[in-house]
């Protein structure tokens, strides 16, 4: 029963399954080789997702050109597609909206981002809404607030003066709304905020840590539209707060990535040791390879497809790999 349909202002022909795999129709509507990147997911609910859509075309001389890019809805029942349909681009919200009307997805079915900063966070808008004493939420000895937006008013604040700052909104009747983007283990979180009032709206993004009884012990707030540095910046205070054996393990994994990222040896040998073993799943691989034949297939991988893949996340304007992948993390991927 799948379907697709395309609502772009420039559309594909809609299709069902035996016109969609056609190859007459893939042949007329595709080159022979090309990429598809699929960007960080929008949504993510129990029966599918919603995210950019990302096609590379490859010439016959090598070289890329960026064939579409759209916001593509994939609806699955029984692990399998049974329903697909593609946005321009800069139509996200009216994706989204189409994915709930499909999925009847509401936010409480969506990939859930929570710990004990994210409730701490719900906490405060739920005391700052109801106009009540943001003292009884708690703060941590020492607690900071850190002002890291162009226009600042107090670069640094202690939890008294952070409570007569938000309390001074009190007489335009504001609204506060939290949106969470990322966590970092239990104490740590990246939250949206917006307060609203009147025809004015305030959006800012905050980096928030809690101490292990949920009290507010740091607040690093950036300017709404500072998504990678608030992301830099949460991934910095997480990373402090770990042991020295925990930072070690983060460490040599973001090197085995970066290795993996750009088949560079000299790296996977520094990170690996002679015992090193790596299991292939796939089909085609099904098998296990030792640390020489490990190092042997990314040799002959990097020389095949290392400068097609670099060339393609240069087409595709991807921002740096690990602020990539945590906005992945971020979205309920693991």
């Amino acid at each position: 029963e799948f379907v697709f349909l395309d609502h772009r202002a420039l559309p594909f022909p809609a299709a069902d399954r035996a016109r969609f795999l056609d190859p007459e129709r893939i042949a007329a509507g595709m080159p022979e080789t090309v990429f598809i990147a699929g960007g960080p997911p929008l949504m993510i609910g129990d029966r599918g997702l919603v995210q950019p859509h990302i096609a590379i075309a490859v010439g016959p001389d090598g070289t890329f050109t960026e064939q579409l890019r759209a916001c593509l809805i994939q609806v699955i029942t029984h692990g399998r597609i049974e329903r697909t349909e593609m946005f321009d681009e800069d139509d996200a919200d009216r994706a989204v909206a189409r994915f709930r009307e499909l999925t009847g997805a509401s936010p409480a079915a969506e990939a859930e981002l929570a710990n004990l900063s994210t409730r701490t966070a719900d906490r405060f808008a739920e005391i700052f809404n109801a106009r009540g004493d943001l003292r009884t939420l708690g703060f941590a000895d020492g607690y900071r607030r850190i002002d890291r937006r162009a226009v600042v008013g107090a670069p640094e604040a202690d939890a008294e003066e952070m409570v007569r700052a938000s309390e001074a909104y009190f007489a335009n009747d504001p609204v506060m709304e939290i949106d969470h983007l990322a966590i970092r283990g239990p104490f740590y979180s990246l939250h949206r905020a917006t307060v609203t009032a009147g025809d004015a709206e305030i959006e800012r993004l905050n980096v928030g840590a809690v101490d292990p009884e949920g009290r507010l012990a740091l607040t690093v707030q950036f300017d709404g539209d500072a998504f990678d540095d608030a992301l830099v910046e949460l991934d910095r205070q997480w990373f402090q707060s770990l042991t020295d054996a925990e930072q070690h393990v983060v460490q040599v994994g973001a090197r085995y990535g970066q290795a993996a990222s750009t088949w560079n040896l000299a790296v996977f040998e520094e990170v690996t040791t002679e015992d090193f073993a790596y299991y292939d799943g796939t089909p085609l691989g099904a098998r296990w390879l030792d640390r020489q034949q490990y190092l042997e297939s990314q040799r002959i991988q990097g020389e095949l497809f290392g400068p097609q893949h670099r060339q393609v996340f240069d087409v595709c304007e991807l921002p740096r790999l690990d602020v990539m992948l945590s906005r992945v993390r971020s979205a309920g991927q693991g």
